[in-house]
C-alpha cells in the first residue's frame, strides 16, 4: 500500500501499518540488491529508511524510550546505506551538470573527472560491510516490523496523536529557513533540507486526507527538498574535484547552478512557511475529522 492513512481509521493502526510497510520494503529492497538489482534497491531501501525515521519522528511523543532505542538504529542503518549511496549520486549530479552545462566545460575535463567518480564509487563500494547492509539489515528490519504493535500504546486513536510531531516538524522547518537565509552555509541548507523532508513526509501520510490540494502542496515540498538535496550534492561534488586539473570553469558552473537552487528554494519556503505551525494544525486537524466531502471547503494552503 502507498505511504499514506486513510482518514477516518484509527490513526496508530494506520501508524503501524505504514511502518511495517517500510520495514518490509527495505528488507525486500536490500535482499533484491544483494542478488545484483545494485544501485536502485540501495535508493529504495534508503528512501523507505527515511520514511520510517520521519515517521518517528511524527510520533516522538508518543514513543517515550523507545524513540530513542529506534532512532538511533534507524540512523546507522541511513547511514551505511548513505555510504553506498552517495559515491552513486556524485556520479548522477555530474551527468546532470555534464548534460546541462556541457558546451561551459572543455570535454576533456568531464571525461577525466567521469572517470575519477566511478572509480571513487568502486572503492567506497569494497569498503562497506555487505555481510552486514545485506545479511544483518534486512534481519533486523524485519525483527523490528513484528513489534512495532507493542511501540504505541496511546489513548488517542485520532489527529490528537499526530498533531504535535506534526507541528513541531513545520516549525523546525521554519527555523531553519530562517537560519539558512541568515548563514547561508551549506550545512545549514542541508538540515533545513531534512526538515523539509520530514515535514513532506508527514504531508504524504495526509494526502487521502485532502485530495489534489494537498497534493499540490506536497508537490511543492518535494521540489524544494529536491532542489536542496542537489545542492548538497553539487557542494559534496566541489570537495572531491577541486584539486583536480582544469576544473575551474566547472566550478563556477556550479555555484552559479547552486544560487539559483537556494534562490528558487527560498522563494517557495516563503510561501510554505507564510502559515504558523498551530494554524497549520487546526487546517489538517478539521480536515482530519470533516467529512471528506466538505473537506475542499479549506484553501488557506
Amino acid at each position: 500500500m502507498a505511504f499514506r492513512v486513510i482518514p477516518h481509521q484509527p490513526i496508530d493502526e494506520e501508524l503501524r501499518r505504514v511502518l511495517k510497510e517500510e520495514m518490509t520494503s527495505a528488507a525486500e529492497q536490500l535482499r533484491l540488491s544483494a542478488k545484483g538489482n545494485g544501485d536502485e534497491a540501495i535508493h529504495e531501501a534508503r528512501k523507505s529508511v527515511k520514511k520510517i525515521r520521519a515517521v518517528l519522528r511524527l510520533l516522538e511523543g508518543e514513543l517515550g524510550g523507545v524513540y530513542d532505542e529506534k532512532s538511533i538504529a534507524f540512523r546507522q542503518i541511513g547511514r551505511t546505506l548513505s555510504e553506498l549511496r552517495d559515491a552513486g549520486a556524485m556520479v548522477e549530479t555530474f551527468d546532470g551538470l555534464r548534460k546541462r552545462y556541457a558546451n561551459q566545460v572543455d570535454g576533456r575535463v568531464w571525461t577525466a573527472l567521469r572517470r575519477i567518480l566511478l572509480r571513487r564509487k568502486r572503492e567506497t563500494e569494497k569498503t562497506v560491510d555487505t555481510e552486514t547492509v545485506f545479511r544483518s539489515f534486512p534481519d533486523d528490519l524485519e525483527t523490528m516490523a513484528t513489534q512495532v504493535d507493542g511501540w504505541l500504546q496511546s489513548r488517542d486513536t485520532g489527529f490528537g496523536m499526530f498533531a504535535p510531531g506534526f507541528e513541531k516538524a513545520f516549525r523546525r522547518g521554519r527555523r531553519a529557513m530562517q537560519k539558512a537565509r541568515k548563514r547561508p552555509t551549506p550545512e545549514n541548507f542541508h538540515e533545513w533540507r531534512k526538515r523539509i523532508k520530514d515535514h513532506w513526509y508527514h504531508v504524504r501520510l495526509l494526502t487521502r486526507v485532502w485530495g489534489e490540494m494537498m497534493e499540490a502542496y506536497g508537490g511543492v515540498l518535494n521540489d524544494m527538498q529536491t532542489w536542496l538535496g542537489d545542492d548538497h550534492n553539487l557542494f559534496v561534488l566541489e570537495q572531491i574535484v577541486a584539486g583536480e586539473e582544469g576544473v575551474q570553469d566547472l566550478l563556477s558552473v556550479m555555484k552559479r547552478h547552486q544560487e539559483q537552487l537556494r534562490e528558487q528554494t527560498f522563494i517557495a519556503g516563503a510561501r510554505v512557511y507564510q502559515t504558523k505551525p498551530k494554524q497549520l494544525g487546526r487546517i489538517v486537524k478539521f480536515l482530519w475529522n470533516a467529512p471528506l466531502e466538505k473537506a475542499e471547503v479549506i484553501g488557506e494552503l
